[in-house]
């Protein structure tokens, strides 16, 4: 699934390494799920993922940007060293998917 068969281009992160894998469960909005397809959202949050494990972490927050679209966040919320300590619960693990005007 290759974001850019909808469109969307992933903005460079202003932090280019971090803690943060993308690995918990995803939640995705409402708003999300009402106007975008499918397909879609699933192509963003698997070039979530992937970025992540091809760079072995990287910073809480993805940019997406689309032509005709709304800016879309992607967020993390705890990072790989937080769950190992057992700082963070697993059952807080997980990302967001979200319009920037949601944020």
């Amino acid at each position: 699934m290759d974001i850019s068969n909808w469109g969307w281009k992933r903005k460079e992160q202003e932090y280019p390494s971090g803690d943060y894998h993308f690995n918990g469960q995803a939640l995705v909005t409402r708003t999300i799920h009402s106007e975008l397809e499918q397909a879609e959202i699933m192509a963003i949050i698997a070039d979530a993922i992937n970025l992540a494990k091809e760079k072995g972490g990287i910073d809480y927050l993805l940019v997406y940007e689309h032509e005709e679209k709304e800016k879309i966040f992607v967020i993390d919320q705890v990072t790989k060293s937080d769950l190992e300590s057992g700082l963070q619960r697993p059952e807080h693990n997980h990302f967001t998917v979200l319009f920037a005007s949601e944020y």
